[in-house]
């Protein structure tokens, strides 16, 4: 968060193009990691964090038994799991270049992180799940932080991968209903369709809310006021239909 603030001009622009709030920025820890092959290692040597701890933690990558800075020079999410412990980081691409890369990359499994098992947001979004007896599943951080930004906070984010039986599970604790909202394009909707018909194999319900075809849950949001994706989500279908 502090690097954000005081070394990540583009970070900050990039969330400002994408009308990302300063409260929000704050609230789920956004951050920025440095263009360094070895600054966070340095950091943690210096804070007694050996090289053996290091090469466990899914922060650093290994050449020829050297550990180096896996995240460099990009948009660092946080991913927290239900007790609010931060167990892994989700990071974007702010160049063309770096894209080549891969526009986001994550951390790998660790003895702490298992993807398949973490939501995104879970830890804000919880009681208001419970509350509202129903959670939104989006794919992306954006469209995560998009939706709250907009007063929806019942949603959570799958972390870009197909839903998990494991994800529904830790889901179903807090609600039994569940409302996919991927995007619009017909690869979205299919997503949507396999994670409900995961949904209904563990018992529980689901409905499926439609999006125009070129959008996502963030750029409808962008153009639109929450009141019409109120109406999308109140108009939602069951899987059959």
């Amino acid at each position: 968060v502090e690097n954000l603030k005081k070394h990540g001009s583009l970070a900050r622009k990039y969330l400002q193009s994408r009308d990302i709030s300063d409260s929000t920025i704050e609230k789920f820890s956004l951050g920025y990691s440095l263009d360094s092959f070895s600054a966070l290692k340095s950091y943690l040597q210096k804070n007694h964090i050996n090289d053996e701890i290091m090469k466990d933690c899914g922060l650093f990558k290994v050449k020829d038994d050297k550990v180096y800075d896996m995240f460099r020079d990009r948009l660092m999410f946080p991913i927290a799991n239900t007790a609010g412990k931060i167990v892994a980081y989700g990071a974007r691409a702010l160049t063309a270049e770096q894209e080549k890369q891969g526009k986001y990359i994550n951390s790998p499994t660790s003895p702490i992180y298992t993807k398949g098992n973490e939501l995104y947001g879970l830890n804000n979004s919880r009681f208001e799940i419970s509350k509202k007896k129903a959670s939104i599943i989006v794919e992306g951080y954006m469209d995560f932080l998009r939706m709250w930004e907009s007063g929806f906070h019942h949603v959570v984010a799958s972390l870009g991968t197909a839903l998990t039986e494991n994800q529904v599970q830790i889901l179903g604790r807090y609600s039994s209903q569940f409302l996919m909202l991927y995007d619009g394009d017909k690869a979205g909707r299919n997503a949507a369709v396999k994670a409900a018909a995961i949904i209904l194999k563990k018992g529980y319900s689901v409905k499926i809310v439609s999006i125009p075809n070129n959008d996502d849950p963030d750029s409808f949001l962008r153009n639109h006021p929450p009141a019409e994706m109120d109406n999308l989500i109140a108009n939602a279908l069951p899987l059959p239909e």
